[in-house]
């Protein structure tokens, strides 16, 4: 699913009350700053959702597989998802 495919959903959801130019606005700026919180190192609690955080891998060293080699992987930075409880019982059939 791409955003366009959510402003159809969500629109169709709301039985067409908002424009699909106001949902794109609205979801556009809920993105931007979901990506600025996160930035800023703090997690995003989506309630019933999930919890967005971003934490640090450590460096390590790993395997190129064709030369059987030895790599340093540095440390970086990933944006990790913890689904809800919600959520995590939905998933699994509950």
């Amino acid at each position: 699913m791409v955003i366009k495919d959510l402003i159809d959903l969500v629109h169709e959801d709301i039985d067409g009350v908002v424009k699909k130019s106001d949902l794109d606005a609205v979801l556009s700026s809920f993105l931007r700053n979901c990506k600025e919180q996160l930035l800023k190192g703090e997690p995003l609690v989506l309630k019933n959702f999930g919890t967005l955080s971003v934490e640090v891998r450590k460096a390590h060293l790993g395997r190129n597989f064709r030369t059987a080699q030895s790599v340093s992987i540095p440390e970086r930075k990933i944006v990790k998802f913890t689904a809800g409880v919600n959520f995590s019982s939905e998933l699994k059939g509950k």
